[in-house]
């Protein structure tokens, strides 16, 4: 079962479009956490209709936003995408996103460390350096306030 998936959460469905690229509309998840052998098959046919199948998959309860909000459907979990994770997902990418940036930001330190060990023999300063080292100390700033 998708455990990312929650009450409130939007996920993009295709919709079957004759003549035209096929399109994702966006739906809320209703209800998670079930198992059926019927559901609505992706692309979205025009009326929606819930068809058996031979097995049973994890389905989730959707309306399609700004359409129909009354009508409930189910559709497989395998066939949604999500739009928005949960906010659990998103504050550990979101950790570490921050514990990527700060790695960065100190290899940029240890190269302007390089860069001005290597003018300090004698080396001539290039065009760039002082734009570079503003920027690398205005990054060792923001490390270490």
């Amino acid at each position: 079962m998708n455990d990312e998936l929650m009450f409130g959460d939007y996920v993009e469905i295709e919709q079957k479009r004759y003549g035209v690229e096929n399109e994702d509309f966006i739906y809320k998840v209703i209800t998670t956490g079930l198992r059926s052998n019927a559901w609505v098959d992706v692309p979205v046919q025009t009326p929606p209709v819930e068809a058996l199948h031979d097995d049973m998959e994890d389905v989730v309860n959707c309306v399609c936003c700004g359409v129909s909000e009354i009508c409930v459907r189910k559709y497989r979990v395998a066939d949604v995408k999500i739009c928005n994770p949960n906010p659990t997902a998103l504050r550990a990418q979101l950790a570490e996103a921050q514990a990527e940036i700060k790695r960065l930001a100190e290899e940029i330190v240890k190269y302007g460390e390089r860069v001005e060990s290597w003018l300090y023999k004698g080396n001539d300063e290039p065009m760039w350096y002082e734009d570079f080292m503003y920027f690398v100390h205005d990054i060792e700033r923001r490390l270490h306030p």
